[in-house]
């Protein structure tokens, strides 16, 4: 069966091989310097008081297209304490979350408005310390604790 391959073919194709593996290693190792640089920084959980925790969820940000239609599927993780909203993604996945958005430490205050979904969906729309807007959509298996979490009420911004 090899017989059929040149003596080239067999010579490139695992130096273009290890090529590849470098380049996407060098990637993701560019990523996670970028996110430990410039990413937003969480305190120490033993120092905040959790309200709402929920560690597999879903979510996506609405700032482009490209975030609307990416992700995280089942790897979000949503944390609520009493003076903030937290959403950032575990080890390897948080090496793309500045790159889909999801990687946030809202004030509550700059919360403008929240607003259930169906199946499970939560609209978040918040200010961010640029003073842009920014909204995320959240998909949680526990959302009526989340809104409670929040001070919002589920009937109160149904539609």
């Amino acid at each position: 069966m090899l017989a059929q391959f040149q003596p080239q073919t067999l010579v490139w194709f695992p130096l273009a091989f290890v090529l590849a593996l470098v380049w996407t290693v060098a990637w993701f190792a560019f990523l996670l310097r970028r996110r430990a640089r410039f990413g937003p920084r969480f305190p120490d959980r033993a120092q905040v008081h959790i309200i709402y925790e929920e560690a597999w969820a879903s979510g996506n940000s609405l700032k482009s297209a490209f975030t609307r239609y990416g992700g995280a599927n089942n790897c979000l993780r949503v944390t609520v304490t009493d003076t903030e909203l937290w959403t950032t993604m575990p080890f390897p996945f948080c090496a793309l979350d500045q790159i889909t958005d999801l990687a946030h430490r809202i004030d509550r205050e700059a919360i403008t408005h929240v607003e259930p979904l169906f199946m499970r969906r939560v609209l978040v729309a918040f200010t961010r310390d640029d003073g842009t807007p920014g909204r995320i959509i959240l998909r949680l298996r526990k959302r009526e604790q989340f809104l409670r979490a929040l001070g919002v009420t589920p009937e109160q911004d149904r539609r």
